[in-house]
């Protein structure tokens, strides 16, 4: 189902844009010329990421694959690229928060860090914050909080709390409020912060495919379509019945063209030690298994799994990047 394409060694980060793998070692960026050749260039980042079509550091500066340049923001000394941005608008850290335009080149809003709490999402003129108490809608252009959401609101408990876990699709978000191991998923209107919806007993990592919303556990596999609001949920042992896995360790997921990829590191149960970690892909509607391998056992924990373009990279903990193609 798969074959072994490559084996990239101390590798810290790696995108794909347009089709080429880019992938950071030893303060170098190292991209595709070609099929068969490879060329870097100084690049001091432990990280990069995909902002429209450059290839950004973890501070200011990035590099242009179409023009072959990099360019450094100066205006943006001292500053950190913090992963998030939306139509052009970029968010940096440091002494304060800004936003800074990479199409105009400059900076379109400034101010401090908001407290106890971190931006999420860019949506429109609009910040969405989270903590583990509270979530607002900020508009940064006119400074007002438009609406916020406590912890409170759904659980009369002081031990209850939002997970990390938001998803944006379309006007809505999908958060998660948890208490006493009591899970609630709310769908909250963007515009307004009413909840238009709640499930009870929803979890896991949230990946959106088409119009199914994908909760993501250890444990279980829940499919909320968004369309009919219908939720399906099945175990992962009845899902992986005829094989050796039980239950996803640290799991790692992507979801691509109707398929579920997963991972299931080797290094944390009865084996720990003498086996690798496994990777494989299941049918995102029927959930049947349609493949899955294992690694060496010398590389245990994969860290992320990605697919683009009909090839799985496999990015372990030991800062090795697999790479394999899926055969037809």
């Amino acid at each position: 189902m798969i074959k072994f394409l490559n084996k990239i060694d101390d590798v810290r980060s790696f995108v794909i844009s347009d089709k080429k793998l880019y992938w950071i070692s030893n303060d170098r960026l190292y991209y595709e010329l070609t099929k068969d050749e490879i060329t870097s260039i100084e690049f001091p980042s432990s990280v990069i990421y995909l902002v429209e079509d450059l290839i950004f550091s973890g501070k200011n500066f990035y590099y242009d694959p179409r023009n072959n340049v990099v360019t450094i923001i100066g205006e943006l000394e001292g500053y950190y690229y913090s992963s998030i941005s939306n139509n052009k608008l970029t968010l940096f850290s440091g002494n304060d928060l800004l936003l800074y335009n990479i199409q105009m080149k400059e900076i379109q809003w400034k101010q401090n860090y908001f407290d106890n709490s971190s931006v999420t999402f860019i949506k429109n003129n609009h910040f969405v914050n989270y903590s583990e108490h509270q979530i607002d809608c900020y508009d940064f252009f006119n400074n007002t909080t438009i609406w916020k959401l406590r912890n409170l609101d759904f659980f009369n408990s002081a031990d209850s709390f939002f997970s990390q876990e938001i998803l944006l699709y379309k006007d809505k978000l999908f958060i998660n409020a948890l208490s006493n191991d009591i899970f609630n998923n709310c769908i909250v209107d963007i515009s307004t912060g009413n909840v238009v919806k709640e499930y009870r007993g929803l979890y896991g990592q949230m990946i959106l495919e088409g119009d199914n919303l994908y909760f993501l556990s250890p444990d279980h596999i829940s499919i909320l379509n968004t369309e009919n609001q219908e939720v399906a949920t099945y175990t992962i042992t009845d899902i992986f019945e005829s094989t050796e896995i039980k239950r996803l360790l640290f799991p790692r997921w992507f979801i691509k063209n109707g398929i579920i990829y997963f991972t299931q590191s080797g290094e944390v149960d009865m084996h720990s030690g003498s086996r690798g970690a496994i990777f494989g892909a299941l049918d995102a509607v029927s959930l049947k298994i349609l493949w899955y391998e294992r690694l060496s056992k010398e590389h245990c924990i994969i860290g992320t799994i990605q697919v683009e373009n009909e090839k799985i990279y496999l990015h372990t903990q030991d800062k090795i990047l697999f790479v394999f193609e899926k055969e037809n």
